[in-house]
């Protein structure tokens, strides 16, 4: 995808910067689950997350996250009325999340892009981790660990292979 918006260099898909592939993938699933972008003036979007306030974690974890993705956009939270929408400004988060636009998500086919799938494992043990490690070795998977306790599949090739061996995830 070429950047529609030429400024800066911020933004991972248009520029190349390196992506958090853990915070993109959990602000993936926050912005399917509870946010929208609107376009603002001079082409710059705001993402919006919406947060229950009951779940305080999760305040923070989405502005973690937001802030791991596009580091260069500042952070802020606005309390509403049961909830805190957690949100950032940046001219590039259509760039990241090719899921936006006219209407709401649910009137609207929404599919991952190529780049977008991956496949995460998350385990406290280190030997079933070990196991997945080796049955993706087996396949020729590439894949490699993430923190102490999650590991993924993130290449295209390699996602292609395992979405191979156990179809899509969709």
């Amino acid at each position: 995808m070429r950047c529609l918006h030429g400024r800066g260099r911020a933004c991972p898909r248009c520029h190349g910067r390196p992506l958090d592939d853990v915070a993109y993938a959990h602000l993936l699933g926050l912005y399917l689950g509870d946010g929208h972008i609107v376009r603002c003036r001079n082409d710059v979007f705001q993402l919006s997350l919406f947060c229950g306030d009951a779940y305080p974690g999760l305040i923070e974890e989405a502005a973690a996250v937001m802030a791991g993705v596009m580091p260069a956009s500042s952070v802020s939270r606005r309390r509403r009325r049961g909830c805190t929408e957690v949100k950032s400004y940046s001219t590039h988060w259509p760039c990241l999340f090719p899921q936006h636009g006219p209407g709401m998500k649910h009137t609207r086919e929404i599919k991952l892009a190529d780049w977008q799938p991956r496949y995460m494992f998350k385990n406290e043990s280190a030997d079933i981790l070990a196991l997945c490690g080796q049955g993706l070795d087996l396949l020729g998977v590439a894949w490699r660990y993430n923190n102490r306790n999650e590991l993924s599949v993130a290449r295209r090739e390699a996602v292609e292979l395992l979405d191979a061996h156990v179809g899509a995830k969709y």
